[in-house]
């Protein structure tokens, strides 16, 4: 899965979690498990709930869908 694609403001993003989720063929509790984010705030980020993780826990996280590790300074 080596295309990006633009995400427009939050229901963009929660739309394309939850398919890149889906196209992964992952529940929301595997993806939990694979990232360090609760099923909860999973749940709530796909529904446009939730902003999300915060910026430490996002880059200490790996998605299953990600080949690469994180690369944050700091």
């Amino acid at each position: 899965m080596g295309v990006m694609t633009a995400v427009s403001g939050p229901a963009g993003f929660a739309e394309a979690l939850r398919g890149h989720r889906r196209a992964a063929r992952l529940t929301l509790e595997q993806l939990a498990e694979a990232s360090g984010v609760s099923a909860r705030t999973l749940s709530d980020m796909e529904r446009g709930r939730s902003r999300g993780p915060s910026t430490a826990r996002s880059r200490r996280s790996r998605t299953p869908w990600c080949s690469a590790p994180p690369t944050g300074r700091g």
